[in-house]
C-alpha cells in the first residue's frame, strides 16, 4: 500500500487526469481547510445581504399592487427571502372573505362574489404594502446588525 511522506495512506492515480497530483494532496483522510468553509458561509451570508439590500429598494407601491398578478408574490418570497408580505396578504384576504361570507349568510344576501371581488382588489395591495415595510424594517435591522 502507497504511504506519503506523512505515513498517511494515498490512493495511486489511475488516470492521466490526476497522475500529477502529489500524494499528500490525495489521502483519504482529507480534512476540509477552513477557507472552504467560510468560502460557502461567506456566500450564503453575501446572498443574504444581497437580499436584505434589495428589500431596501422596495419603498413605492409597485409590488404592493403586483401582488394582484399571479405569482408575483412568489417572485418576491424568493427573491428577497422572506415570506412575510405573501402570508399577510393570504392572511388578510381569507380573514376577510370568511366574514363576508358570514356577513352574507346572516343577513340572507346569496350574491356575494361581486364584493369579494372588489374588496379583494383592495385589501390585497394594502396587506402586500404592510408585509413588505415589515420586511424592509427587519433587513434594516440586521444589515445594521451585520455591518
Amino acid at each position: 500500500m502507497p504511504y506519503d511522506k506523512d505515513g498517511k495512506y494515498y490512493r495511486l492515480p489511475t488516470n492521466s487526469v490526476n497522475r500529477d497530483k502529489k500524494s499528500s494532496f490525495t489521502t483519504s483522510n482529507k480534512t476540509t481547510p477552513k477557507s472552504e468553509t467560510s468560502n460557502k458561509k461567506n456566500t450564503k451570508n453575501s446572498n443574504l445581504i444581497r437580499a436584505f439590500k434589495l428589500r431596501q429598494q422596495d419603498i413605492g407601491w409597485g409590488y404592493a399592487f403586483a401582488h394582484l398578478i399571479p405569482f408575483v408574490g412568489i417572485f418576491y418570497a424568493f427573491s428577497r427571502k422572506t415570506i412575510t408580505p405573501l402570508f399577510i396578504g393570504i392572511g388578510v384576504n381569507l380573514s376577510i372573505r370568511f366574514l363576508i361570507v358570514i356577513l352574507m349568510l346572516a343577513s340572507g344576501e346569496e350574491e356575494a362574489n361581486f364584493f369579494l371581488r372588489y374588496l379583494t382588489f383592495v385589501t390585497t395591495p394594502v396587506a402586500a404594502k404592510v408585509g413588505i415595510t415589515k420586511a424592509r424594517t427587519y433587513a434594516k435591522k440586521r444589515l445594521y446588525e451585520i455591518e
